[in-house]
């Protein structure tokens, strides 16, 4: 497999999803997580300042949050154990593809990286009975600088695996996408 084909741009231009190659034998198998030679032109230059870890339960919807422009955050999301929903939507005001969403399905067993430049919000649901997602972040996350939309938002209809949603009450209480979207493009 040549590096173009292990990694692939989304629908959404500033999204790629990256597949490195998996060498599987009887000892079990190894891949490369990230090679940040080979993602670092994508964003203009990265440097990866912290790598955070999530584990959760079934029905966990954690999301959608995203950084404002003054706090650029770009983001690295790869599914470690179990299988998860996971969802970007562009909030780059002046983006052709302004507020449209895309899906895409991670798990532990097809090694995948999931690249989000910043102006994107992004969301997951956890499928399986128990999953970990790593992070690895542009700059320290810091939750005063982190704000959430509403990711069960009726504006939104985000494609939900139908499972009893756990949200977190700052995601449960989160305003709305139209509320958010103004706020974005008066800015």
């Amino acid at each position: 497999m040549d590096e173009k084909s292990r990694l692939q741009e989304a629908t959404l231009k500033g999204v790629w999803l990256h597949r490195p190659e998996n060498f599987v034998d009887s000892r079990g198998s190894t891949s490369e997580i990230l090679n940040f030679h080979q993602i670092a032109p994508l964003f203009g230059g990265l440097a990866i300042t912290q790598i955070l870890e999530a584990s959760s339960s079934r029905g966990v919807i954690r999301g959608i949050h995203y950084t404002p422009p003054i706090n650029p955050q770009v983001k690295i999301v790869r599914c470690i154990q179990g299988e998860i929903k996971d969802i970007v939507i562009d909030l780059r005001p002046n983006s052709s593809t302004f507020g449209n969403f895309q899906v895409f399905d991670l798990n532990s067993e097809v090694p995948s990286n999931l690249l989000i430049s910043s102006g994107f919000g992004h969301a997951y649901q956890v499928l399986s009975e128990h999953a970990t997602v790593v992070y690895a972040l542009q700059t320290n996350f810091k939750f005063s600088e982190e704000f959430s939309i509403n990711p069960l938002d009726a504006d939104l209809a985000l494609p939900w695996v139908e499972i009893s949603p756990i949200l977190s009450a700052r995601d449960e209480t989160a305003p709305g996408y139209k509320e958010t979207v103004l706020g974005l493009s008066s800015n």
